[in-house]
């Protein structure tokens, strides 16, 4: 699939988002007959206009946001980028060059820490301890696993049998990233098992993340495999044998609170996804204190066309609940 159109992640907005994966080709908008050229871009569109834009790309495997409204992605070698401006706004003056709108997050390197022991790749035998399949680079948006992990990212690694986490640090518009200090020397989640191969990590609508292990003895494309090796390989072994795990905190327990003012993205988004589905006339006099539920308020009620400048003044009175 990192090769392949893939990710449809809400945006606060109401658009939904794609990552381009490596794919090229047109895309026609259907309502209008326009034609777009995917190439090197990612897309979003609209479920109820229809309306299809392009947008700065490429995300490899999924391309998810914070609660904030920043989007996320990376590519195999890669632990991640920020994509710090839409090009919809430069598109007033195509005439200005401009080399990127991404950042990439972390530049100190791509060690990781796997607890399986070291088995000789077949494509890259000189990688070792290497990120060289990172995918799924996934903001946490809950508050279950505490205020070390608001502004934490989870990148899955197959080839090293690991899920990777980052920690975003704001850098001007943008992030860098580092490393969880309590996990200097090791991962947030690795497996002993070769064929523990985590390809994405999602949060839950309980706050618990949750992991999709692919568990496959071959991981490589067989095209990179030499053909004297494909011929005493099994390439479907454990096809049959895909797990999801969940991970949650011992001894936490989830808020019974649902919807709009839950502290969980996931049942937030769901909330608003209905509402606009169902046209509803939501509006709320009183902003809630939680910033990231604060924002959604306020696109939810843009939206749905609710907003009103009363809202903006109460927003803009506290900057500081909306940073």
């Amino acid at each position: 699939p990192q090769h392949l159109v893939n990710g449809f992640a809400w945006g606060l907005d109401g658009w939904l988002y794609g990552g381009n994966g490596d794919s090229g080709g047109k895309v026609i908008e259907v309502k209008s007959g326009k034609e777009f050229d995917l190439s090197g871009r990612d897309f979003r569109f609209h479920p109820v206009t229809h309306e299809f834009q392009l947008l700065a790309g490429r995300a490899k495997y999924g391309r998810w946001r914070d609660d904030f409204g920043n989007w996320f992605s990376g590519n195999n070698s890669n632990l991640g980028w920020h994509y710090f401006l839409d090009d919809r706004y430069l598109a007033r003056n195509p005439k200005l060059a401009v080399s990127t709108l991404k950042q990439n997050l972390n530049s100190t390197g791509t060690k990781v820490f796997p607890v399986s022991a070291p088995v000789r790749r077949l494509n890259q035998p000189q990688s070792v301890n290497t990120l060289t399949s990172g995918c799924s680079v996934m903001p946490y948006r809950d508050t279950l696993f505490g205020s070390d992990y608001q502004s934490s990212l989870f990148i899955c690694e197959p080839a090293n049998n690991l899920v990777h986490r980052e920690v975003l640090v704001p850098s001007g518009v943008s992030f860098t990233s580092r490393r969880a200090e309590d996990e200097a020397n090791g991962e947030f989640l690795a497996s002993e098992d070769h064929w523990s191969r985590f390809t994405q990590a999602r949060m839950g609508p309980d706050g618990c993340l949750y992991v999709v292990d692919f568990y496959r003895l071959i991981l490589e494309h067989p095209e990179w495999i030499p053909p004297q090796m494909l011929a005493h390989l099994d390439l479907y072994a454990g096809s049959d044998k895909g797990r999801i795990y969940r991970v949650r905190p011992v001894g936490k327990v989830r808020s019974a609170r649902r919807g709009l003012d839950s502290p969980n993205g996931w049942q937030r988004d769901t909330a608003q996804r209905l509402l606009i589905e169902q046209k509803a006339a939501w509006s709320t006099e009183s902003l809630h204190e939680n910033p990231a539920i604060a924002v959604q308020q306020l696109w939810t009620m843009h939206t749905l066309e609710t907003l009103r400048h009363s809202h903006l003044l109460k927003a803009l009175e506290s900057p500081s609940a909306l940073v």
